[in-house]
């Protein structure tokens, strides 16, 4: 048996016996926790513990007195009716059939309107009017608005069919058109006009864009729609070599630089071929006088005149300041030929008197001797 007394013991030896408190546990000597603690009953513990003993049966009868009284029954009667009413109604709003009793909902903030025939009570009649006037309005904006979404669907359906403003449409097929009015620039890349009708443009240039030397050529182009395969005749400009030209397409060797008439410095003060002038090629695109002129009647040259070749002419030769040698054996002149005439004489021969003189005109006779 343990001795409880400590007096005169080692801490060794009784360390297992002691009992500390650690915050709400039992510790021993070592710092264990103390799992139970065994006490010894005596007859002054057992006295104290029996007065205080119930028995089940004693303190269910206790309970039970103090329950069934009239006013506790009649309180859990009451209540136990209620509960079971709201469960009813939580039971028909979770299954979303039925509504709860307001008059049960606590905590409800107050000023709620909870019917429609509470708010009408509580504004006035034209209100009341006036709201029907606008469920009338709600039904027909309603109706406008699948009407319009209908149309929506439909033009969203045919999308390829429209032109749609502020963006870029593009169109495959054949395009009808009253009018077009570009406010800014148009790229078209083949206007075709089937009628052959004149078209009149209402401004005052038509410009068209060459770009050196990417681009070196632009002009004007006609399309002969009615030849197969459709041949085109074009006048274009060779922005490097600063001309004109004429091209047929059908060919690839018909092309010709255009000719114009003298050039002029100042715009407005044109220069024109003098009249009846026969015109010159100056080696470039521009044309100038000759000196040569044709009324109509005479050709003259006002110049020195050079033949490199035999020189042909049909009829007579007058010229009062000209003098030449035509070979001739005979010692008669006949002028029908000509103005002017060489004889070759030998001893013996005589000059006989010529013969279809013109008058006004200058005849020359060269002699030699034969």
């Amino acid at each position: 048996m343990a001795n409880y007394n400590l007096t005169s013991q080692q801490i060794k030896d009784t360390y297992q016996q002691l009992v500390q408190v650690s915050g709400s546990a039992l510790v021993d000597g070592t710092g264990s926790l103390i799992s139970g603690l065994d006490y010894v009953p005596t007859s002054t513990y057992n006295a104290f513990t029996s007065s205080y003993k119930i028995d089940s049966a004693s303190f269910d009868s206790r309970i039970d007195s103090k329950l069934e009284t009239s006013t506790f029954l009649a309180y859990t009667s009451s209540n136990s009716s209620s509960i079971a009413n709201l469960q009813t109604q939580i039971d028909a709003l979770e299954a979303g059939s039925g509504s709860a009793d307001w008059d049960l909902i606590s905590g409800k903030p107050a000023g709620l309107v909870s019917s429609s025939a509470q708010l009408a009570d509580d504004i006035s009649g034209s209100f009341t009017s006036t709201s029907a006037s606008i469920a009338s309005g709600i039904a027909t904006n309603k109706a406008n608005i699948s009407t319009q979404t209908s149309r929506v669907d439909s033009l969203v359906s045919a999308t390829s069919s429209y032109a749609v403003k502020s963006s870029n449409n593009s169109f495959s097929g054949t395009q009808t058109f009253d009018n077009i009015a570009v406010n800014g620039t148009a790229s078209i890349a083949y206007l075709q006009q089937v009628t052959g009708s004149a078209k009149v443009i209402g401004d005052a240039y038509i410009i068209l864009n060459a770009d050196t030397p990417t681009q070196r050529y632009a002009g004007v182009k006609v399309y002969d729609s009615g030849s197969s395969p459709i041949s085109t005749g074009s006048f274009q400009w060779d922005s490097v070599n600063n001309d004109w030209f004429y091209e047929y397409e059908k060919d690839a060797t018909d092309y010709a630089v255009a000719l114009f008439g003298p050039e002029f410095a100042t715009k407005g003060t044109p220069s024109y071929p003098t009249t009846n002038t026969i015109q010159k090629g100056t080696g470039g695109h521009h044309l100038a006088d000759t000196n040569i002129t044709d009324d109509g009647t005479s050709v003259t040259i006002s110049s020195h005149f050079t033949a490199s070749m035999d020189l042909r002419v049909d009829g007579q030769i007058y010229s009062p300041t000209f003098a030449g040698s035509v070979a001739s054996s005979t010692s008669s002149i006949d002028f029908d030929n000509g103005n002017f005439a060489t004889l070759s004489l030998t001893a013996g021969t005589f000059l006989a008197s010529p013969s279809n003189l013109k008058s006004g005109a200058t005849y020359t006779i060269i002699i030699s001797s034969g």
